[in-house]
């Protein structure tokens, strides 16, 4: 499937959408090849093994599928842990521009290519590439239709980020904290700490087989003696990390501005002068 010039919306599992009702266990649709071409395409790339291409443009890539619901009779497998039994190992390409690509379901491999890219695997363990730019590498909680998680831990398990670049790309795990009005903690190759509900950051560097590990967990408890943590983030390479390359929150609200009329003369309060002088309107 290939589309043009222009901004295009494809899909993969049919010409004109999602699945039609009707798809039972057992059936997998067939997988893709698509293209996106230039303009900024949003691409579905549907159930099935499928490789896309975004090629130029800020494209927009989801890996995953979706049915067409017909209403409460409708024979079509409900819910979504089937949907992502089909949504099988995809490989999906942002190529140039600032691309978003969601591998969904399966061990996908996930390369942004060239720009500042938002890089998800989803459930699985996944391959994960941002390329050149300032790119984001974002996890998410255990998919809670599914229940499988974003973050496993073990080989095979966790995802695998292959270019992470420290000072310039991001980790992104501040939608796995179960308390976001509790700060995290970035720990660095400190332990965790007795912390019930906080999420906890924390990496260990793998020098002689050029890995670094990061570990997480929103609720750090001990079981037979061993701190037990939720998930894992392998990033090809030593690295030493710090705060900075993580998002460990939500960001934080603007503050609105003071309002109209209103000012504080700071020079004359640097000064000393007058004291604290607040000026209005005439």
């Amino acid at each position: 499937m290939f589309g043009d010039a222009g901004g295009d919306l494809l899909f993969g599992d049919t010409r004109d959408g999602p699945l039609p009702a009707g798809y039972r266990p057992g059936e997998v649709p067939g997988s893709n090849f698509v293209l996106g071409g230039g303009g900024d395409d949003t691409i579905i790339a549907g159930f099935g093994v499928d490789t896309v291409l975004g090629s130029e443009g800020d494209d927009s890539i989801d890996g995953a599928g979706s049915f067409i619901r017909r209403g409460p009779g409708d024979p079509s497998p409900g819910g979504a842990a089937f949907a992502y039994s089909l949504d099988l190992a995809d490989l999906l390409l942002g190529g140039g521009g600032a691309d978003t690509l969601d591998g969904a379901g399966g061990s996908d491999t996930v390369l942004g290519g060239a720009g500042d890219d938002v890089v998800i695997g989803g459930p699985g363990g996944d391959v994960l590439g941002g390329g050149p730019g300032a790119d984001r590498f974002v996890f998410q909680p255990s998919a809670a239709p599914v229940g499988r998680p974003d973050l496993g831990a073990g080989a095979g398990d966790r995802d695998l980020v292959l270019d992470f670049e420290p000072g310039h790309d991001r980790l992104d795990v501040s939608l796995l904290a179960l308390d976001v009005s509790r700060p995290a903690l970035f720990l660095g190759t400190e332990p965790f700490m007795d912390r019930p509900g906080v999420l906890q950051v924390r990496y260990e560097v793998l020098a002689e087989e050029g890995r670094t590990l990061v570990q997480i967990t929103p609720a750090a408890a001990e079981a037979g003696g061993a701190t037990v943590f939720t998930g894992e983030i392998e990033l090809l390479g030593v690295h030493h990390l710090s705060a900075a390359d993580f998002i460990l929150g939500p960001p934080e609200e603007p503050q609105p501005p003071p309002p109209a009329g209103l000012a504080v003369d700071l020079a004359a309060i640097a000064a000393g002068v007058g004291g604290f002088r607040i000026l209005g309107e005439a």
